[in-house]
């Protein structure tokens, strides 16, 4: 197949007309003379304005692409359009634009930016030529390589303009003045230099020299397309050997200026063309049946640039024109006449009356009327009236909606203006509308009002538009969707039903009894019978998607017309063809961490796809990368912008991307193998269904040996806890029986000691000491058994000792409480004490605090383990009660391990002592803690035992000292209820800061605190020493608020003043 080759304009010179050449069974020619061809062409993104007869999309650098210097087209085989500039190479998909430039350092990226050709070879790889070499683009990997190297293996980098591919798979590439066969079998490239600078071929046609041919392309059996490089896009007649101008009707787009470097025709018949210094315009192969008057028409503009809001036909043909600030046009066929003079520049309605008057309704000023474009005001409105709607009934009545004024009447024949007085109707009127039985509605701000009938339908509804259809029923445009009204039944459609809009502004019905009506988002048809909404925008050739409220005409013929912001749409709606697209929605990216992945992406040390996204169906991605996206679009690139796109994921209910969007993006998907299976919609109707298979691979630590590693491992701690608790249980029970053990052992070991004390018999003593050790040993050997240590061995040696001297003194004034459950070990307590203090005795800790209620004793001896209250409890009741917390508590028990020692030391408890105990010790405990907790009382109220005063004292405590001034003081203005810690601090001559860190050491309270305590107990002395009222006392201790000395004595004491005389009047236990 020979190449298709223009010659060099140079060599034939310029004073030659310029010439076609012949190519000989040529059928798509799609380069242009070797020569040097500057181009870079930039990529898509859509922008659809339409006027009449076509649809295009116009792609720019404001839209993505690299450059507006565009050299070259192409279409691969994914439907995908490529774009080559002198600044880049960019891939258009019908979404977005992708680009590639030349990275220094990088072998993978374009070997230069200035790109010249494109081509595929046999296998539809993507060939590129640029100024430094030919590359392969690889769809796989979405990168670039070397095709071919020289014979002599160095990389070509000579400058490819065309290519072309020859039926043998030979690829022929040309560049300056030489020619390179770049063969395919070797990947070694051929250069011949060519002895002339062009191939001489037949001379077919000859144009004029201003025409300066770039590219050309068959159109046709008999017609080729020609980009030229100053005059736009030309249609050569191959037969009659004559040119025209290609009809392009496309804002902005000059047929004399244009400069067209290539053409490329796509797979579904859509034109690209790249203009030079502009970007890429793509003619859909759609044509339009939507006729188009306005200012965007590259034919005359006969209506000017505002916007339409009125349309009426006179009775004489013509098309009357009601614009919002440019006033009147009537239009005739291609001209027009513009009325300016006399006329509202606000025209918001205009009919024709049976008269043949035209009235017109404006924003600003009320009504006029007029005969031969002469128009005068309508007089009695007023001048605020602002009139929306005009409609003659058969009656020859006007009807007039206003904005805000209601609705006026004028009678043509009594030539009278009158309102209608109504109480329910709204004032607000939109629209108004004659039905075929007389009756005159009004469209309002709240749903329509039959004004013949003064009925109400549609109430709470903004009502733009009404229509009856030819059965009698009502088609009401409002802001909440399309209503149908029969008799009382009433049917709403809205988007959810495919409506492209709720807000419905005009109504009409065609001859096959189709409703049309329009939008804020374009034109609509709706089929009842099949319930189907077919909607058009601007991308079928509308005037635009914004069309205005109540801008319709119905023609006899049954051409309707709709207007809005961007001119006049009309049209046959006979001829409008519903939409026959075939869909075919495709993969464009995958993205990981918001990169595009392609063949060479690794997640966990795997390959994501092992082909080229347009062809996968299959992707594995670790688990750490489960959150991705995924990109769709659709190979229909002439209305990409309505769309929409539909997806489901392991047979879950479908879901909507929504209106503009492309991504699907999951978050946290679970491992294992997921079908994603999505379509595209457009207008309704859902293409074929495809799908690809998504694996995340499950975690290292999710795998199926994992778990049995982690199985085992539950098991093995499950054993240990197991045997943990066992041993436990085992030490728990040795722990019991040791503390069985202990009671017994002390009933032993302390009778043993006394009677080593008292008995001297030698031979007796003997047997007495190997009673002691062997009862020691089996104390021993029960600490063991509990692999505890005992607290300290009981030597025998102690037996021995003599008591202290401090033990010898007479201790029977002080009374003594012993608390234990044990009768044995109770007795023998009493036995062993009763010589030194009177004697008190309980069973359990409740018995015990009763006792203490009733008598307080000077210390108290209680076991731990008891019923009904145990010694912790009791001890922690007792150090709570602040009259009874200065009382030293001894816990004797055989619980013998730290822990239980620091529970009863953390309540409070005075000595914890273990069983069996020695009750030598026990005795000395007793007497040491009754003599330190009688040295303290002294120490506050002034005292001293007689003992003590007769020993020398040849220096006195500083803190001593302190303490008695402080409390001198206090009990000198104890009744004083205006005595303060400032008072205080002057009579012991000493600051409030030192007298406060004082008694915060020695008392552990404030100086406040301490002062108010000192109060309470001597009103809890009153109460129980006297029978002076509550009142009394409190005013005897210095409170003047009783409320305050109520409150804080039940703060001290836990019961109120009452409450505490009556206790003791009765002596009653409380717990």
């Amino acid at each position: 197949m020979p190449i298709k080759i223009r010659t060099n304009l140079k060599q034939i010179g310029m004073n030659h007309p310029k010439y076609i050449m012949d190519y000989v069974h040529a059928s798509h020619l799609s380069f242009a003379y070797l020569g040097r061809i500057g181009a870079s062409i930039s990529l898509l993104l859509l922008l659809a304005v339409h006027a009449s007869g076509q649809a295009f999309t116009f792609l720019s650098t404001e839209k993505g692409l690299t450059s507006s210097l565009v050299t070259f087209l192409h279409e691969d085989r994914y439907g995908l359009i490529w774009i080559a500039t002198e600044d880049g190479l960019n891939r258009y998909d019908g979404v977005k634009i992708t680009t590639y430039k030349h990275r220094k350092g990088d072998c993978h990226s374009l070997a230069s930016n200035y790109v010249s050709s494109l081509i595929a070879d046999a296998n539809g790889n993507l060939i590129v030529g640029t100024y430094k070499g030919v590359q392969i683009y690889r769809y796989d990997s979405d990168d670039f390589s070397p095709l071919a190297t020289l014979p002599d293996g160095r990389p070509m980098n000579a400058s490819i303009n065309v290519m072309h591919l020859a039926p043998d798979g030979r690829l022929y590439g040309a560049g300056g003045m030489s020619c390179e066969i770049l063969t395919s079998g070797n990947k070694k490239v051929e250069v011949r230099q060519t002895e002339k600078p062009y191939f001489p071929n037949r001379i077919i046609a000859s144009l004029p020299r201003e025409l300066n041919v770039r590219t050309i392309m068959r159109y046709d059996n008999n017609h080729l397309l020609l980009g030229t490089d100053s005059k736009g896009l030309k249609l050569y007649d191959e037969q009659r050997h004559t040119y025209s101008d290609y009809p392009l009707d496309i804002p902005g787009f000059s047929q004399s200026l244009e400069k067209v470097r290539h053409i490329e025709k796509d797979h579904r018949g859509n034109l690209w063309i790249a203009l030079y210094q502009k970007g890429v315009v793509m003619v859909s192969q759609r044509r339009s049946m939507f006729g188009y008057i306005g200012s965007r028409t590259t034919q005359k503009n006969i209506i000017g640039s505002h916007c339409i809001l009125s349309l009426c036909r006179g009775k004489d043909g013509g098309l009357w024109v009601g614009t919002d600030g440019d006033g009147l046009y009537r239009l005739y066929g291609s001209s027009s006449q513009h009325l300016v003079q006399g006329v509202p520049p606000i025209i918001n309605s205009v009919i024709e009356d049976s008269d043949g008057r035209t009235w017109i309704g404006s924003f600003g000023y009320p009504c006029y009327s007029g005969t031969g474009g002469v128009f005068t005001p309508m007089p009695g409105l007023p001048e605020q009236a602002n009139v929306f709607a005009i409609r003659e009934d058969r009656n020859r009545r006007i009807w007039l909606g206003t904005m805000g004024y209601g609705v006026y009447c004028y009678d043509m024949q009594k030539k009278s203006l009158s309102w209608v007085s109504s109480p329910v109707i709204n004032k607000y009127v939109n629209c108004l509308y004659v039905l075929s039985n007389g009756h005159v509605l009004a469209g309002t701000f709240n749903g329509i009002y039959n004004i013949t009938t003064h009925r109400h339908l549609c109430e709470q509804r903004i009502v733009y538009a009404i229509h009856e259809d030819r059965h009698g029923r009502l088609w009401v445009g409002t802001s909440d969707g399309l209503l149908v009204v029969d008799g009382d039944h009433t049917k709403t459609y809205t988007t959810s039903d495919g409506m492209p809009s709720n807000s419905v502004f005009a109504i009409s019905e065609d001859e096959r009894g189709l409703i049309w009506f329009s939008s804020n988002a374009g034109l609509s048809c709706f089929d009842e019978l099949g319930n189907i909404f077919t909607n058009y925008s601007v991308s079928d050739g509308l005037q635009g998607n914004e069309f205005s409220k109540g801008a319709l005409l119905k023609d006899t013929d049954g051409t309707l017309w709709f207007a809005g912001h961007g001119g006049i749409t009309y049209f046959q709606p006979s001829a409008i063809a519903r939409h026959q697209y075939v869909l075919h929605p495709r993969l464009t990216a995958l993205y990981i961490n918001n990169v595009p992945a392609n063949t060479r992406t690794l997640t966990g040390g795997e390959p994501v796809m092992t082909d080229n996204i347009y062809q996968s169906q299959h992707f594995s991605i670790a688990y750490e990368n489960n959150s991705f996206s995924i990109e769709l679009s659709s190979e229909e690139t002439d209305a990409p912008a309505e769309c929409t796109y539909v997806y489901s994921l392991d047979d879950e209910p479908w879901a909507t991307i929504p209106e503009g969007g492309h991504l699907v993006t999951f978050s946290n998907l679970d491992a294992g193998s997921h079908i994603l299976r999505y379509a595209v919609e457009y207008n309704g109707k859902r293409s074929e269904v495809k799908q690809v298979e998504i694996d995340i691979r499950r975690p290292w630590w999710n795998s199926w040996l994992t778990r049995l590693l982690l199985s085992a491992l539950l098991l093995f701690i499950f054993a240990l806890v197991f045997f943990w608790i066992k041993s436990r249980e085992k030490v728990k029970a040795l722990a019991l029986i040791s503390h069985k053990i202990r009671t017994p052992m002390s009933l032993i070991i302390s009778p043993l000691t006394q009677l080593i004390d008292t008995d001297a018999d030698p031979d007796r003593q003997a047997t007495y000491r190997l009673m002691l050790r062997n009862a020691e040993r089996l104390q021993h050997l029960a600490a063991q058994a509990t692999e505890e240590e005992p607290i300290g061995p009981i030597r025998s040696n102690e037996a021995q000792e003599t008591a202290p001297a401090s033990l010898q003194k007479s201790h029977t004034s002080r009374h003594l409480l012993i608390v234990e459950d044990d009768d044995e070990v109770r007795n023998y307590l009493c036995s062993a004490l009763s010589s030194s203090y009177h004697i008190r005795e309980a069973r359990n800790g409740k018995e015990a605090l009763a006792l203490v209620f009733r008598h307080a004793p000077d210390a108290i001896i209680s076991d731990v383990t008891m019923p009904e209250m145990d010694g912790i409890a009791l001890c922690r009741k007792l150090k709570k009660n602040i009259q009874f917390a200065h009382i030293p508590v001894i816990l004797l028990t055989a619980r013998a391990d730290e822990e239980s020692m620091l529970q009863g030391l953390g309540i409070g408890a005075d000595a914890y002592i273990t069983k069996p105990f020695n009750i030598k010790i026990l005795q000395q405990s007793i007497s040491n803690l009754i003599l330190l907790r009688q040295q303290l009382y002294n120490t506050y109220h002034g005292k001293q035992l007689q003992d003590d005063k007769l020993e020398a004292v040849e220096t006195e405590d500083s803190n001593e000292i302190f303490m008695q001034r402080v409390m001198a003081s206090i009990n000198s203005h104890l009744s004083e209820s205006d005595f303060s810690v400032d008072v205080l601090c002057r009579e012991v001559g000493i600051s409030r800061a030192s007298l406060h860190r004082k008694l915060k050491d020695q008392t552990n309270q404030s100086a406040s605190i301490f002062i108010r305590n000192v109060r309470l107990r001597q009103a809890e002395k009153l109460l129980t020493t006297t029978t002076l009222r509550v009142n009394e006392i409190a005013a005897r201790v210095g409170f003047k608020n009783l409320s305050y000395f109520i409150n804080s004595f039940r703060e001290l004491y836990g019961v109120s003043p009452t409450e505490w005389k009556s206790n003791k009047d009765s002596a009653n236990p409380t717990n």
